[in-house]
């Protein structure tokens, strides 16, 4: 059926919903809203899937597993519907597969090999059969209208298979094959719904928005006319919700001060989307990333000199994309000048080193020994000897310049006179 599950119903005490959902290779599932996940269109099967919780490196990650058994939709069928002789109620015949049944009307007499007989219902109501598989659980909901008693038995349509969409793709069109001299019409319920369109075995969706639609389709005979299928055929179409993402920024220094940088585009991905479950791609332009052409390696030079915007596709698990901008900014790195002032005397300490023409991003902080940093612009009461000032800006962008302080001389008297 197409019902949504609550992937968190499968674990007990769950007290963090920020984690993510990591699916098994063999099973492709749309999971970017894992409290609502449609299984339809999942193969029966055992399946296991893991949530994991990112301990963000102070404990281990936590992980805990979901084993998921996706059964085979109960299949209840109309196999004959007849009126009685005197046309005041019907029998119907169905395969139910050996499901319990509940119904509304009429004597249930159980014919052997899945075959079910219903009689006495009254020609004037529907039959509305609930049937349970005993095994899986599984559910249906058949509901029989009473036949015209002039018209042959009309066989219901056969639905040419249940779609999906993406958010703003172009409109699906949904389809079901009749029998000759035979069309059909749509509608928006099993019993008593609104007309859709009628006479055509096509119909093109008009919902836009994220979920799960169904269309429940009735067969008419053209030839006898006015001769319609008892049980109508419900076909359906989902429309998949795009990756949700945000714009990022990479910034990186620019060491080398040439304004070309090896970008590691993959660093933005948390920026992007915390849905580990997705995949992302890389493009030089937005047309590309439409086109899906021309992709780029993860690790990128920029081509422009200090920076420039690539886009990203985020995909998620069933390849629904969404498309955001990523800029990349090559960060300038602190510049300075530097004079010395050497020893004035052999071992004087008293050599200077002053800093000037300072620029770089809000406050530039100077160290000696590159782990104390003050705001200042010189260093004194130094030794003579090799020195590296270290710099560092807002951006944490840092530059070096290496001096070197003369010791001072030695003044020696070999003889003094008086």
């Amino acid at each position: 059926t197409n019902t949504t599950v609550n992937l968190f119903d499968f674990l007990t005490n769950v007290n963090d919903f920020t984690g993510s959902w990591i699916l098994p290779q063999n099973l492709v599932l749309d999971i970017s809203n894992p409290m609502a996940v449609n299984f339809t269109s999942v193969s029966p099967g055992i399946y296991q899937l893991e949530y994991v919780v990112m301990s963000n490196g102070v404990c281990p990650n936590d992980t805990a597993i979901a084993i998921i058994e996706v059964f085979d939709e109960l299949d209840v069928e109309l196999v004959n519907s007849e009126c009685s002789d005197d046309f005041t109620s019907y029998t119907v015949t169905l395969n139910t597969g050996g499901a319990a049944l509940n119904i509304n009307y009429g004597t249930v007499t159980d014919l052997g090999n899945g075959l079910v007989e219903i009689s006495e219902i009254p020609i004037g109501e529907q039959l509305i059969v609930n049937a349970i598989d005993p095994n899986t659980f599984c559910f249906a909901i058949l509901v029989i209208s009473p036949p015209n008693c002039n018209c042959p038995n009309v066989e219901p349509p056969i639905s040419n298979g249940d779609q999906s969409i993406c958010e703003g793709d172009d409109p699906v069109t949904l389809s079901v094959t009749v029998g000759p001299e035979q069309t059909a019409n749509w509608y928006d319920s099993p019993s008593g719904g609104t007309l859709l369109a009628e006479e055509t075995l096509n119909y093109e969706v008009t919902e836009s928005t994220p979920g799960i639609y169904t269309y429940y389709v009735q067969t008419e005979s053209l030839n006898p006319p006015d001769c319609f299928s008892a049980v109508l055929t419900p076909i359906s179409v989902e429309i998949i919700a795009l990756p949700s993402g945000n714009n990022a920024i990479l910034e990186y220094c620019d060491n080398n001060t040439d304004g070309l940088i090896i970008f590691e585009l993959a660093e933005a991905e948390e920026q992007i989307s915390a849905n580990t479950s997705y995949t992302y791609q890389y493009f030089e332009s937005m047309a590309d990333a439409e086109a899906c052409s021309n992709p780029l390696n993860s690790t990128y030079t920029n081509m422009t000199p200090g920076g420039e915007t690539v886009f990203v596709k985020i995909l998620n698990s069933v390849g629904c994309a969404r498309i955001v901008e990523l800029q990349l900014v090559v960060l300038d790195i602190p510049q300075f000048s530097t004079s010395v002032n050497n020893e004035s005397c052999l071992n004087g300490s008293d050599g200077t080193i002053e800093i000037s023409n300072v620029s770089g991003e809000g406050s530039v902080l100077f160290s000696l020994d590159g782990i104390n940093y003050e705001e200042v612009l010189s260093f004194d009461s130094l030794d003579a000897g090799s020195y590296t000032v270290y710099s560092v800006d807002d951006n944490q962008c840092d530059n070096t310049v290496d001096v070197e302080i003369i010791a001072g001389q030695e003044l020696t008297l070999d003889t003094f006179v008086l």
